[in-house]
């Protein structure tokens, strides 16, 4: 009897046969359409497509596999953009964004293993959660320090992007300033969508073992030399399938066809059961701790456009763009659209990260520093502070005391963990909470710091990578020293100058950065 693997390796050469008997069917209807579609005006055909190219680094993934990334971009840019591309594609695809953001942000691109110039996994079988561990080691190596990272995925790269979202919901709020997701999903992927119904629970069960046995040896030189062989066929099927039915470039979809062409046929076969298993829902509400936009494509056959209104429905305050007449390869199509809306949350994010940065000599100084900026604080504002043992931060807290006029004394709550300061007049209570002692977001919870957030303004020490899940909007606080406690001498001169970092987060704090910004610069040489 002849194996399943036999039988599905014919499988899929017969596959590949009868598409090219269809082809030879119809050679001459295709030809008359290619030659319409290329006689047209072509404005990109002088772009120098995937020619671009940055400094290289190769980053290593957690199990050894070379990830291939390069570095474009401003090198003194305060924000950090990390592009992540989609199945069979690579880095290539950013084009018109690498040139268009090259002078707004940092840029980071890098190929999926398996894609473009990254190495391919050895044995272990692909999945989506190890794209997201990838994409952590990338971080890791592309993206040192704490400077603000905005993560842009297209299709795949935006289901890596939840994934990492999942396993380190630590980054987001923190290193992860914002995320642009586009034509992509977070579960329910259908590479069979376009076939008529009755065929497509046929055609789920078959297609990967069919993949699997023309991956390998000579039937997959076979397939990519029919594949190569194509031509015509090849480049309609680009334009139709990966495009909205409006004018697109020719120039355009032969350099989205040949990068599809260029990805081996056994990674297109290792990664297909990995996206039919995709499922990252659960990394939704971490998603929602920084601004994200979704963007879908209104006639994207991949990912259908009520996908991507799921999508967005599912990440709290992210804010939906629907792009007319698009197709799934919406980054090449209305390349446009695309960079204004990375070059927009760029924008807010830089203005966030830059909130100020304030010298401060005394601890008198720091508390003053602290009434100025109660004057600033509403009910519900989460105030999230950082900074080694012996900076300041109960001090500047004091300050914020103060200013509310809440019932004191304010001290650190490092044993009592949270205190409520019940305002003496009418403005709102201090909640005065430290993390010091709390090793993850289900302790916080303990705290209920939830059930009084909304009236409340909330202050927490060391509540970085903890907190940032109660509130949206948020005022993070770094106060930085060059000697802190347990880092050279044993004690920090008290007197030693302090350098207070502000940055907010969300909306809110967006929307008031400037005025920020003047209400405690003002008045600071008399600090």
């Amino acid at each position: 009897m002849a194996s399943w693997r036999r039988i599905t390796s014919i499988a899929g050469l017969a596959a590949g046969a009868s598409v090219a008997a269809v082809a030879g069917g119809v050679l001459a209807a295709e030809k008359v359409a290619v030659g319409r579609l290329r006689l047209r005006p072509d404005p990109e055909a002088d772009e120098p497509l995937g020619q671009l190219r940055g400094r290289a680094l190769t980053v290593l993934a957690d199990d050894g596999v070379p990830l291939h990334a390069e570095i474009d971009g401003r090198d003194d840019a305060l924000v950090t953009v990390v592009f992540c591309h989609g199945y069979a594609l690579n880095q290539d695809v950013w084009h018109y964004q690498r040139s268009a953001l090259a002078d707004v942000a940092r840029l980071v691109l890098w190929d999926h293993r398996g894609h473009g110039r990254s190495g391919r996994s050895a044995a272990e079988p692909v999945s989506v959660s190890q794209l997201g561990a990838d994409l952590r080691a990338v971080l890791a190596a592309a993206v040192p320090g704490d400077g603000p990272v905005v993560l842009v995925g297209h299709s795949m790269g935006g289901m890596a992007i939840m994934a990492l979202a999942r396993q380190h919901p630590e980054l987001f709020g923190t290193k992860v300033a914002g995320a642009v997701l586009i034509a992509t999903t977070a579960s329910g992927v259908d590479p069979v969508v376009w076939l008529p119904a009755p065929l497509r629970p046929i055609a789920r069960q078959a297609a990967t073992p069919v993949l699997r046995g023309v991956s390998e040896g000579w039937r997959a030189s076979a397939v990519e030399r029919a594949w190569n062989a194509a031509g015509d066929l090849a480049f309609l099927s680009t334009r139709f399938g990966a495009f909205g039915d409006g004018p697109v470039s020719p120039a355009v979809v032969d350099f989205l066809e040949r990068t599809i062409r260029a990805t081996p046929i056994g990674v297109i076969a290792d990664f297909y059961p990995a996206l039919l298993k995709h499922d990252e829902r659960a990394a939704l509400p971490v998603l929602a701790r920084v601004p994200v936009i979704v963007v879908a494509a209104e006639q994207d056959r991949v990912v259908p456009l009520r996908q991507g209104k799921r999508l967005a429905e599912g990440i709290a305050g992210s804010e939906l763009i629907v792009v007319p007449g698009a197709g799934h390869g919406v980054i090449l199509e209305q390349p446009e659209v695309i960079s204004d809306a990375i070059g927009g949350l760029v924008e807010r994010v830089a203005a966030g990260a830059a909130f100020s940065e304030i010298r401060v000599d005394t601890a008198a100084q720091m508390r003053d520093l602290g009434q100025r900026l109660a004057a600033l604080l509403h009910p519900g504002d989460l105030v999230v502070l950082t900074g080694p043992l012996g900076a300041g931060k109960t001090t500047l807290v004091q300050g914020i005391g103060l200013g509310l006029g809440v019932r004191g004394p304010v001290t650190s709550p490092t044993f009592v963990i949270a205190r409520v300061h019940p305002n003496t007049g009418d403005g709102p209570p201090l909640v005065h909470a430290d993390a010091y002692r709390l090793g993850s977001r289900a302790e916080v919870d303990d705290l209920d710091l939830d059930a009084d957030l909304d009236s409340s303004v909330t202050a927490v020490e060391w509540g970085e990578g903890l907190v940032e899940d109660l509130a949206q909007d948020r005022l993070h606080i770094e106060i930085a020293m060059e000697h802190p406690v347990g880092d050279g001498p044993a004690e920090a001169p008290a007197a030693e100058p302090r350098i207070v970092r502000l940055s907010g987060k969300g909306k809110r704090w967006e929307a008031t950065a400037e005025s920020t910004i003047l209400a405690l610069s003002s008045g600071l040489e008399a600090l």
